[in-house]
């Protein structure tokens, strides 16, 4: 049964034994509020950029604190966006001349609450229009994705029609803050539902959890097999700033930064597969 309402997107590449595929997944940048550590994300951006890694953003690209909103105040918006009455169209120029650098690495940026917010309130598909003028801009295909989704990596092999592949399934997040837990409950509830997949993607709580979890199946004769699927959860990059909106509702400092996964592709006799390597 096919669903409406959910992205599904693919990439594909050729590869040879010895090759090495990398991805950077970044969430909750919150672009245009003063709290955020833009030399941090700039950082990593960049660091993705020069090792050839491929650049997923799943949600809270922008913060879009708009003046209607209970939690805004000016000093809680960027100098650059104070005072502007098309406070809208100028988070758009403002985002998109800050990922302008790094463009052609990034793959999808996805919906968040806090874009979905500013959907529902103000009927603006913000980050769909920060997706297009980067496209229009650079001549890049950028996938803007849904809340939640599929991501799939098709890789063929040199001189071969064998093909194998990568998938993940990436959430916004819908847990709120877990001090002890730090959100894994999640993945475990999304395994009832999603089967698949080598990797769960989350972020939303600003917690950072990565771990692995294995999967039984039977093979294609029956015989067990099993393999490993990594459970990711990215953080913020939101400082604990005098007056900021963190610091004014009493909540704790959490971890900041992305997570970067790599297949390094193996061949012998008999089967072509990767090994993986999750990073922070």
């Amino acid at each position: 049964m096919h669903l409406s309402g959910i992205t599904g997107h693919t990439w594909r590449h050729t590869v040879k034994a010895g090759d090495k595929f990398r991805l950077w997944l970044m969430s909750d940048l919150h672009l245009g509020a003063s709290s955020t550590n833009e030399k941090r994300i700039k950082e990593e951006l960049q660091e993705a950029v020069d090792s050839g890694a491929r650049i997923l953003i799943n949600g809270d690209v922008i913060d879009g604190i708009l003046p209607k909103d209970p939690r805004y105040q000016p000093s809680v918006i960027v100098e650059q966006l104070r005072g502007k009455d098309a406070l809208i169209n100028s988070t758009i120029e403002y985002v998109v001349e800050f990922l302008d650098p790094y463009v052609h690495n990034i793959d999808e940026i996805s919906d968040g609450n806090h874009e979905l917010s500013v959907l529902s309130h103000n009927s603006g598909d913000i980050l769909d229009m920060v997706v297009k003028v980067l496209n229009l801009k650079h001549g890049t295909n950028i996938k803007h994705g849904s809340y939640i989704g599929f991501v799939t990596w098709h890789f063929g092999r040199l001189n071969s029609t064998s093909v194998i592949s990568y998938r993940g399934f990436r959430s916004h997040g819908y847990t709120k803050s877990a001090p002890v837990s730090k959100g894994i409950m999640e993945f475990a509830r999304n395994a009832d539902s999603i089967e698949g997949v080598d990797f769960q993607w989350l972020g939303h709580s600003h917690d950072v959890t990565m771990h692995p979890t294995s999967k039984l199946f039977p093979g294609r004769n029956g015989e067990p097999q099993y393999k490993e699927q990594w459970n990711i959860r990215t953080g913020s990059y939101m400082m604990h700033s005098e007056g900021s909106y963190p610091t004014r509702k009493g909540m704790l400092p959490k971890p900041h930064g992305g997570a970067g996964i790599e297949l390094t592709f193996k061949a012998d006799k008999t089967a072509y597969y990767y090994r993986t390597r999750v990073t922070k």
